[in-house]
């Protein structure tokens, strides 16, 4: 497993965790996330998996090193299912409901993921059925304040044509003198390091707009309103 690939899904997944989480009180105090790890240490698989272990911990050190993720430091619980499958699920439950882990990593082989798979259904039933509302609440709050945001910033600049969308998290904009819109694209990304989507791979009727994925922070998509402007400058 790659070094990078895991620090980028550690930090999007502690992410996730300090959004969906950090009302609570127990976060909010800690200012900590805690972060399972479940691979084998002991028994037959142990020569493969806790290079996995060692993989998980040297990312949670950096990504903590450079300030954590979103204020939140990142806490690793490591616990050992030892080789035996029915193990793992017991030792899942156990980082769920008493060392209360935000997320998981581990489970390297089939066989235990089909172990575990039980206990993670279960447990996110009852999340859905106890927290779901005040989780979507949030969520769709935080996405209305970022798509406000967004369109506004962008029906400011010359050229731009854009619409409010109403059940999405994504805006779709169309720019004036652009036919080709994955050529504009690219460009957008090489020379002003800009990250959206051509129109026109999401049908004919697409080309000459591009697509915004406004799931980001206000001070992000300034930036990203920011560079558009440059880019249509030139």
């Amino acid at each position: 497993m790659k070094r990078r690939a895991v620090l980028k899904a550690l930090s999007m997944s502690a992410a996730i965790a300090a959004i969906g989480l950090g009302s609570s009180s127990l976060y909010a105090q800690a200012k900590t996330i805690k972060v399972g790890v479940l691979h084998s240490l002991s028994g037959t698989m142990a020569i493969s998996e806790t290079v996995l272990k060692d993989t998980v911990l040297m990312a949670v050190e950096e990504i903590n090193a450079k300030g954590g993720v979103m204020g939140y430091k990142i806490e690793p619980v490591v616990v050992d299912p030892a080789s035996n499958w029915p193990l793992f699920a017991e030792k899942a439950r156990q980082l769920i409901t008493q060392d209360k882990v935000a997320v998981v990593f581990g489970c390297w082989t089939s066989v235990s993921r089909k172990s575990v798979l039980p206990v993670f259904v279960q447990r996110a039933g009852i999340a859905a059925v106890t927290q779901g509302e005040s989780v979507i609440a949030h969520t769709l709050e935080r996405f209305r304040k970022a798509r406000d945001f967004l369109v506004g910033e962008l029906k400011t600049i010359p050229g731009i044509e854009v619409a409010l969308p109403s059940g999405t998290m994504y805006a779709f904009l169309r720019v004036a003198g652009v036919t080709d819109s994955l050529v504009f694209c690219k460009k957008l990304v090489a020379d002003f390091g800009l990250g959206l989507a051509p129109g026109a791979a999401f049908g004919p009727q697409g080309e000459g707009f591009v697509r915004w994925c406004f799931a980001a922070g206000e001070e992000k998509l300034a930036e990203g309103v920011a560079r558009l402007r440059r880019a249509l400058s030139h």
